[in-house]
């Protein structure tokens, strides 16, 4: 609920069982996303040794590393305008760019390329690191 809700509600039921179940769904709301908030900026994405999982508002799209033909760093944000791409951005754009070959089936749509945000040029080593190791021991 939103304040103006709160209020609103508050002004129209004076019963205090009400206002007990109206506040417990007020902080319910209010820690979920605090919740979702969180996981948006404290470690959006996750690499492992077989995939990169990105996090954009609330989805998750995972991405095979053996898939994942090269990712580059572009420190130039970015808003490319492409098919065949899906793209992630942050609030000025993106940085990394995955090329996947072969591509991947991402909600009906077959991706080629995938541009999301990232804080650092960091991720782009250790996504490297992982491409690499996973293409050694296969």
């Amino acid at each position: 609920m939103t304040i103006v809700e709160a209020l609103v509600v508050g002004l129209l039921f004076h019963k205090f069982a009400v206002m007990r179940y109206i506040d417990i769904l007020q902080w319910w709301g209010a820690a979920s996303m605090l919740g979702l908030y969180a996981t948006a900026v404290v470690y959006p994405h996750v690499v492992t040794p077989t995939e990169v999982r990105l996090r954009h508002r609330g989805r998750v799209i995972s991405l095979p590393l053996a898939q994942v033909q090269r990712v580059r760093w572009n420190p130039m944000r970015q808003r490319p305008v492409e098919d065949s791409s899906l793209f992630l951005p942050a609030k000025e754009g993106t940085q990394l760019t995955f090329e996947l070959e072969p591509p991947v089936m991402i909600d009906g749509r077959t991706v080629f390329t995938v541009h999301a945000a990232a804080d650092d040029q960091a991720v782009v080593e250790r996504i490297q690191g992982c491409i690499a190791t996973s293409r050694t021991s296969s």
